[in-house]
């Protein structure tokens, strides 16, 4: 089993030097303009098997919510309660949904939900809000 480790990288516009010191030489080397902050938060995400990356199931999200959140859904292996008249095409699922706050990568929020197929589940509509 894999563990998936996920990579946020962030880019600042930092100026190095004021405006005033900005006059070069020709034997002055060149500054760059940024800076980038490498941001890493092992979010324990499972890879899913190879069979299952090309049968368009969606297994896992990661979105931004806000400058300082991300909002990082997975699967959750779990038995599900049973439904009285349960559709035989639906194929449900319980999936978790978690708040992590950045950069400290703390969990400041946790839900499961219970899906009924493997389709898309979750699209951002802006503002710090999706639609489920």
């Amino acid at each position: 089993m894999l563990c998936m480790h996920t990579v946020l990288f962030a880019q600042a516009q930092i100026p190095l030097q004021s405006p005033r010191q900005q006059k070069t030489s020709p034997n002055q080397p060149q500054v760059p303009k940024t800076q980038k902050a490498d941001l890493r938060i092992d979010l324990g995400l499972i890879l899913p098997q190879a069979r299952f990356l090309l049968d368009r199931t969606v297994y896992q999200t990661i979105d931004f919510v806000d400058e300082r959140h991300l909002l990082v859904t997975s699967p959750v292996k779990e038995l599900l309660p049973r439904i009285v008249d349960d559709p035989d095409t639906d194929e449900d699922r319980m999936v978790k949904a978690q708040l992590i706050e950045l950069p400290s990568g703390t969990v400041v929020g946790e839900t499961k939900w219970r899906l009924h197929d493997g389709w898309r589940y979750l699209w951002r509509l802006g503002r710090g809000q999706f639609l489920l």
